[in-house]
């Protein structure tokens, strides 16, 4: 772990005081709801679908990008949360989808597709902006993810999504709100790549059903 360095400045004497160790802020409360997107006239798709999420990557700590704050370090944990976010956003929109464990064996033929979602990397950062009365933490965090869709006699669709929030909050006493625009900016960029994967699944799957009902319908009797 690298030091923290707080530089203290006493008239023409400059102490530099050497820290062991930042002192850590976990970033909490982080609310990854599920999105429910479907439209009220819109039919879940049918079939049966199997959910392989790799969320490993989706943890991290926020660091400052100026001196202010950099006592202090912030980690956040979002593996499990952002797992369930996936497949609770994606059950909205699916008949049948059962999350499959990494360690488990999958057996492709007993689902007519399988959805496979990779967490490529997580990027978090703050910046302060300092004002004439009050300071303001502005957090980014951006997620890079990787869905393949592989249905059932078809060729594999694959995509990679970037999802990339800030959000602006007060600094307050001693970085005592900087969580709240760490928080949001996690949520946003979250909620972001959950409906990208989610759009991109449905236009997969939906588009080889109607395939397949063409082809039903061209073919002779």
């Amino acid at each position: 772990m690298k030091s923290c360095i707080l530089k203290l400045k006493a008239a023409s004497i400059i102490a530099v005081i050497l820290l062991s160790g930042c002192t850590k802020l976990p970033v909490k409360d982080i609310d990854l709801i599920s999105l429910d997107v479907i439209e009220q006239d819109e039919a879940k798709i049918p079939g049966k679908y199997a959910l392989i999420i790799d969320s490993r990557k989706m943890h991290g700590t926020y660091h400052p990008t100026t001196a202010t704050c950099s006592i202090y370090e912030f980690p956040y944990d979002v593996r499990d949360p952002y797992a369930n976010l996936l497949f609770e956003t994606l059950k909205t929109s699916i008949d049948s989808i059962e999350l499959i464990s990494l360690d488990e064996k999958i057996n492709e033929s007993n689902y007519d597709a399988a959805i496979y979602i990779e967490t490529k990397d997580i990027k978090t950062k703050f910046n302060i902006k300092d004002g004439i009365f009050t300071s303001d933490a502005i957090a980014f965090s951006s997620i890079t993810s990787n869905t393949i869709v592989k249905i059932k006699n078809s060729k594999p669709s694959q995509e990679t999504f970037n999802s990339t929030r800030n959000y602006r909050a007060p600094l307050g006493y001693a970085c005592s709100k900087v969580h709240e625009a760490m928080k949001v900016s996690i949520e946003h960029s979250t909620h972001e790549s959950a409906l990208a994967i989610l759009k991109f699944v449905k236009t997969s799957l939906n588009k080889n059903a109607l395939n397949k009902t063409i082809t039903s319908n061209t073919s002779p009797n």
